[in-house]
């Protein structure tokens, strides 16, 4: 009966994207990159050499994605989807490639954790994951999804294995390193090697923009997207988005920068600007990435404006925290969230990490005495008041630049 309903599936698949397959004869390669879709932001950090690079398009529902095949392709996928009995064809369409073009790497950025089955299958390949915020959730699916790292957590508690083989991943702090912790995820108890390796975007945009000059009181960055979302995890965002505007209504004449969450040319970026448009009184400054493929678009576009402000303001975004590479000072709005989500690992009180956060709806005055105190605060005495937590939250003295790291780590393994 699953072998009926596999096959089913399959042939249901093959008739509604005939027009996306092709014929392809896949090569041995260095590395698989996993998700076409990201490949822009890592290869203009990292600067691959493309010809030793497989992408694999990971988003076999996306409009542009494409699904190849070849001889050898069609039995490695058939074998991954009855005989391992994956059942999925995603999973198998991606194992088939990797066995197929038998790298030496494989780098996730996207985090796919139905992909953990297959790490130990492929002993010998050297599988390579960047996680960058990591959080908790009160309940893993709050959101109708899972955590990879709850993912890896449960993965690991549940399979009777000796221990990951060639699994590496980077993170941007000690925080996430520690949230892993928190959840027993530990380089002992999984073989897993867990580094710190800072933000490698961040890092790579604060070369490349250096000398610029603060233009702008406060950059907003944006993360109003679904206006329709019922889960908490949109609901909660939009309540703490509240407190964002509330606080910025508070402030005399800011110059304002708001880095949009939707790109160009999307309905999804039109209903967002009028959207802040109706909540700020003040007048501000839209900026936003190009449409999706655009061969100009500036994956660091965001870093450059950051650069160019004073103080960060957000709910969440890592942004937020990678701005103080950039000497700025953040403030977080996390209000509701952290009726769900907690960002700190369990030995870290969120409240407590500084007095310039926001959690719930203050008076103008309140806003504008916590607004007047942080800009007042030059960055030597912002550093000496916060110590305890800023080289915890965002390595600000690493030695090694993460992206020139990472070119001598692909290259030398």
């Amino acid at each position: 009966m699953n072998f009926i309903l596999s096959l089913l599936r399959l042939v249901k698949f093959i008739i509604l994207n005939l027009k996306k397959i092709g014929f392809k004869i896949f090569k041995k390669k260095k590395i698989v990159f996993l998700d076409g879709l990201r490949l822009e932001e890592f290869q203009e950090l990292v600067n691959l050499n493309m010809n030793e690079v497989e992408i694999i398009d990971t988003r076999l529902n996306n409009p542009k994605s494409r699904f190849y095949f070849s001889p050898q392709l069609i039995v490695d996928f058939l074998w991954f989807y009855f005989v391992h009995k994956s059942n999925s064809i995603t999973y198998s369409y991606i194992c088939a490639i990797i066995k197929t073009v038998n790298p030496k790497f494989i780098i996730d950025i996207s985090k796919y954790a139905f992909l953990l089955n297959s790490i130990n299958h492929f002993e010998k390949i050297h599988y390579v994951l960047f996680q960058d915020a990591a959080k908790a959730k009160y309940k893993p699916n709050i959101d109708g999804s899972e955590d990879y790292v709850f993912s890896l957590s449960r993965y690991i508690k549940e399979k009777n294995f000796s221990k990951f083989k060639n699994f590496t991943i980077f993170f941007n702090s000690e925080r996430d390193k520690e949230i892993y912790k928190d959840f027993g995820i530990t380089e002992k108890n999984s073989g897993i090697k867990l580094k710190v390796l800072g933000s490698m975007n961040a890092e790579f945009a604060k070369e490349k923009f250096k000398g610029s000059k603060s233009i702008y009181d406060i950059a907003y960055v944006s993360q109003v997207q679904d206006y329709t979302d019922l889960r908490l995890f949109g609901q909660a965002k939009l309540k703490s988005s509240e407190l964002i505007f509330s606080f910025l209504n508070s402030l005399k004449k800011p110059k304002i920068v708001v880095l949009c969450r939707n790109r160009k040319g999307s309905l999804d970026l039109e209903k967002e600007i009028d959207y802040i448009k109706n909540k700020i009184s003040h007048k501000v400054k839209f900026v936003f990435r190009k449409e999706e493929g655009s061969k100009k678009a500036n994956v660091l576009f965001s870093y450059k404006y950051i650069m160019q402000s004073k103080i960060l303001i957000t709910v969440n975004s890592n942004l937020g925290w990678e701005c103080l590479l950039f000497n700025k000072k953040p403030i977080f709005a996390f209000g509701e969230f952290l009726k769900y989500y907690r960002w700190s690992p369990r030995s870290i009180d969120e409240k407590k990490l500084w007095k310039w956060n926001l959690f719930k709806k203050k008076s103008s005055k309140e806003n504008l005495k916590i607004y007047s105190s942080l800009k007042k605060l030059n960055w030597k005495n912002y550093v000496k008041k916060n110590r305890k937590y800023l080289n915890y939250l965002m390595p600000l003295d690493s030695k090694v630049k993460p992206h020139i790291y990472l070119k001598k780590f692909f290259n030398e393994i």
